[in-house]
């Protein structure tokens, strides 16, 4: 198991210490909480997000999993940073830890000319998302949308999935590979490595083997380990560059 590069530990700690303040990250964890990690720690990815209301838990859903996840945003975007082009679709973006590791990681390779376009069914998750990119002076679209209903001809962008995205729809595997020329600026998922197993292979029995996968695992500083409640931290993604 290898160690978290110290200039992530680095980036990381400046998003923590800009965020530190905002009220969900300023309340302790609760017995809820608790209760809602150790629910999907046993049943996360076998549940349908199509049925589940995430809205209703926005707020707990963040204070217990937007550190961790944007750890994992930053080690992967940090090793594949050649997939970033000049605009990131951050679909189900949440409370958007993904496109806030892509900013960070790109300031500090002096890219900041980047645009961000945010999308999610859940209107508590894209009010959080406008409130934090804001104090990270991020500036972004956004947008309450279903993707599946979005009438896009192509995708400029690198489009970035959420966890969950691939468990919304029973044919997603299907409609994604029918639709991946659309996706001109490439697409990023960051999931289970169950889901990132299905879509490598959806694709390649289907004769395309532009996808590739990647699982990487690190052990978490103690300086970390408070904030995600965890000593790991595994990354299981995939990358489609057409």
């Amino acid at each position: 198991m290898a160690d978290i590069k110290e200039s992530i530990v680095c980036i990381f700690n400046e998003i923590k210490n800009e965020l530190e303040d905002y009220y969900i990250f300023k309340e302790k964890m609760k017995v809820n909480d608790y209760l809602l990690k150790k629910f999907y720690k046993m049943w996360g990815k076998h549940i349908k997000a199509s049925k589940f209301d995430y809205n209703s838990i926005a707020l707990t859903f963040n204070k217990v999993y937007f550190w961790k996840n944007l750890l994992k945003s930053l080690i992967f975007f940090d090793i594949f940073y050649d997939l970033i082009g000049n605009s990131i679709l951050d679909v189900g973006c949440g409370a958007a830890p993904a496109s806030i590791a892509i900013a960070k990681l790109m300031k500090n390779r002096k890219r900041e000319k980047l645009s961000f376009t945010l999308i999610d069914k859940s209107k508590n998750q894209i009010s959080i998302a406008i409130d934090i990119t804001q104090i990270m002076s991020i500036k972004v679209k956004s947008y309450i949308e279903d993707f599946f209903e979005m009438p896009y001809e192509r995708y400029s962008e690198l489009v970035i999935f959420s966890y969950f995205f691939c468990e919304q729809k029973s044919d997603f595997l299907e409609i994604l590979f029918n639709n991946r020329e659309k996706f001109s600026g490439g697409f990023v998922f960051i999931d289970y490595n169950d889901n990132i197993v299905k879509i490598e292979k959806y694709f390649r029995e289907n004769g395309d083997n532009r996808i590739e996968s990647v699982s990487l695992n690190y052990s978490v500083p103690s300086i970390l380990s408070e904030l995600i409640y965890d000593t790991e931290v595994n990354v299981h993604g995939c990358f489609y560059r057409p």
